[in-house]
């Protein structure tokens, strides 16, 4: 309600004294994160990322406090939000304070106007719809008043916000707390360095006392970066999150699906099934859910149980809100499984409505242009209208007449068969 109001004051000294009344069975990283956002609607991001900083390294090395990890995104991403912003503001109230002929352009063209916030769009917004009224830019011809307080404003706020970038704070916040061996802290800041693409973590190696001292999202991170070479280690990490860490339902879930994924590609079907649909059965209304009915419609296929196959994509199709890639994944796997049932021509008509339907996803369509002919190949004909090698040829000409699909997987197969038609 205070936000709502715009009473970001009271806003922050409501979270404030949630965190000092509650410091023992409170959300106090949730508060926190809060606390941070009142902080910036202040104007005063510097505080809002000195707010973050101190919960990190006070909260960090507890794998329970699941606020930790969002704000460690938080800050990497506040930073860099608020740096552009501090940075193209400044660059504006200069130059209008500065070039008289882009001051009186901007003050008399409102055009010209709008279309200059258009190119440099991190201008804070508050400041941009100052100059919006037309009295308010004609005031400026006599006064420029206004644009020196603005400019005074923007000057202490670039000073007052922190000189090192995410990387260098984490960076030393990582040895300090791996020489003082706070190992869950540790692992935090080395994810979040991996995640700013930050060279120090690259080729690291993980252990079961890695996954010990682990938070949630610390774990799905552990498991992603291992699950190439290490697939008992990824799938314990995953492991770790669903039986440790319930509460944490974001990773849950994401760790649910992982596990799916991971057995789908190591052809254990029915443990990929299981996961899938403890998925579904613990998160149903979450969009993300739909990667558990593809993913099991896929494990079904794999293990040739063509009816359950066609049931779960048939769930993906039937659902308006999964419209779009899904759909077009689905319908194709639905085509897949009379594919390799040779139902050709029930094949060929799923095949054909998703490059239809769905053109816009290169990647099924052109699956879809590919398989369609295959299947028009293998159909017999009735002796009436073109023949199926006819249809076949038809298809991949208009494939290959359409520039979209020139660096799809395909375009090399399906020229490839022209040759034999």
């Amino acid at each position: 309600l205070f936000e709502a109001n715009e009473r970001y004051g009271e806003m922050a000294q409501n979270f404030q004294q949630y965190m000092n009344k509650y410091r023992q069975e409170g959300d106090l990283t949730g508060a926190l994160y809060e606390l941070g956002r009142a902080r910036e609607l202040q104007g005063r991001p510097h505080e809002m990322l000195s707010e973050y900083y101190d919960g990190i390294m006070r909260f960090g090395n507890d794998p329970m406090a699941y606020g930790i990890d969002q704000i460690l995104n938080a800050y990497a991403e506040k930073y860099e939000s608020n740096r552009l912003e501090i940075d193209e503001t400044l660059a504006f109230l200069r130059k209008l304070k500065q070039d008289k002929a882009f001051r009186d352009k901007f003050i008399s063209d409102r055009a010209f106007m709008f279309s200059y916030f258009e190119e440099n769009p991190n201008i804070t917004m508050s400041v941009q719809e100052m100059f919006y009224p037309r009295d308010f830019r004609d005031g400026l011809k006599k006064d420029m008043a206004p644009v020196d307080s603005l400019l005074a404003t923007y000057e202490q706020r670039n000073r007052d916000f922190p000189k090192e970038t995410p990387a260098q704070t984490f960076s030393k916040a990582y040895e300090k707390a791996t020489a003082e061996q706070q190992q869950t802290l540790a692992l935090r800041l080395a994810m979040a360095l991996d995640r700013l693409g930050d060279d120090s973590q690259s080729g690291r190696l993980f252990t079961e006392r890695d996954v010990v001292f682990a938070s949630p999202e610390t774990l799905m991170w552990i498991g992603q970066s291992v699950e190439d070479y290490d697939p008992n280690l990824a799938t314990k990490a995953y492991t770790t999150v669903v039986d440790s860490h319930p509460a944490a339902e974001e990773s849950v879930l994401g760790a649910l699906l992982a596990l799916g994924d991971l057995n789908l590609q190591l052809e254990d079907y029915d443990q990929a099934i299981y996961y899938y649909t403890e998925a579904e059965k613990l998160f149903p209304a979450d969009p993300a859910i739909v990667r558990a009915v593809l993913g099991k419609g896929n494990a079904l296929l794999a293990s040739k149980q063509y009816n359950s196959a066609r049931e779960e994509f048939e769930k993906v199709v039937s659902r308006r809100d999964w419209r779009g890639e899904p759909q077009a994944e689905a319908l194709f796997k639905i085509g897949l499984t009379y594919y390799d049932q040779q139902q050709w021509d029930k094949a060929q008509a799923y095949f054909q409505r998703v490059y239809i339907g769905f053109f816009a996803f290169v990647d099924w369509a052109s699956a879809a242009y590919y398989y369609s002919g295959q299947a028009l190949l293998k159909m017999g004909g009735n002796g009436e209208g073109p023949s199926p090698r006819e249809q076949a040829r038809n298809t991949y000409e208009e494939f290959l007449a359409n520039d979209a699909f020139r660096n799809s997987e395909y375009y090399a197969k399906i020229k490839d068969a022209m040759t034999t038609l």
